[in-house]
């Protein structure tokens, strides 16, 4: 079985633009979101015996095999992209008036008007629950500002932004390259890394 091992998942790019297209169509309408993450969405997917080649890890001379997806595996974010493809599809077929849901791994995004956004919102959290999707209840964020992806999200004025301490993260790592003439490697790809992200906007 040959796996790809890249999935092209939308960014916060595609959020803007869904966004933007959202408030030309329907002018004059308030739009909120909400945040909806999966809990341990990789370790949700159990892997096939036939499949789990490359899933042994050993440990003091015995020999483990992991029964579900590991993170940082690059065949799990495909056979979990597989799953979140179809709750996506499923959510967009239930919820005919919401107008925009886009998903990047485990965290999805729902942008509806104001007036339908509980609505919405409520249908989305008892269809996943009732498929026996795990939900991080504590990252779950319902308004007109929402952060999605490290990003806020303000659906009111249509607009992306970055966390103030986000910026500091960034400011700290140019700071730290003109100050300093060696870096440690990790500090050097954490700093990349940021730099990377904030490149999406």
């Amino acid at each position: 079985c040959r796996v790809p091992e890249r999935v092209t998942l939308p960014t916060i790019r595609e959020v803007q633009q869904a966004l933007a297209l959202l408030r030309a169509q329907c002018p004059g309408v308030e739009f909120e979101a909400v945040i909806i993450d999966v809990k341990a969405a990789h370790r949700r997917m159990k892997v096939c015996e036939s499949e789990g080649g490359l899933q042994f890890v050993q440990l003091e001379g015995v020999l483990y095999r992991y029964l579900t997806c590991s993170f940082g595996a690059r065949w799990s974010s495909y056979w979990w992209g597989r799953v979140a493809a179809a709750l996506t599809r499923i959510l967009h077929a239930v919820l005919r008036r919401m107008r925009c849901l886009c998903t990047y791994v485990d965290d999805l995004i729902l942008i509806a008007p104001k007036q339908d956004i509980w609505t919405a919102t409520m249908f989305a959290l008892a269809l996943l629950s009732s498929l026996g999707c795990p939900l991080s209840w504590h990252k779950l964020r319902v308004g007109p500002i929402v952060p999605y992806l490290g990003f806020l999200v303000d659906v009111s004025r249509g607009a992306v932004g970055v966390d103030e301490w986000k910026l500091v993260r960034v400011e700290g790592f140019l700071n730290g390259l003109w100050l300093r003439r060696r870096l440690h490697m990790k500090t050097l790809e954490r700093g990349i890394g940021l730099l990377l992200w904030l490149s999406w906007v």
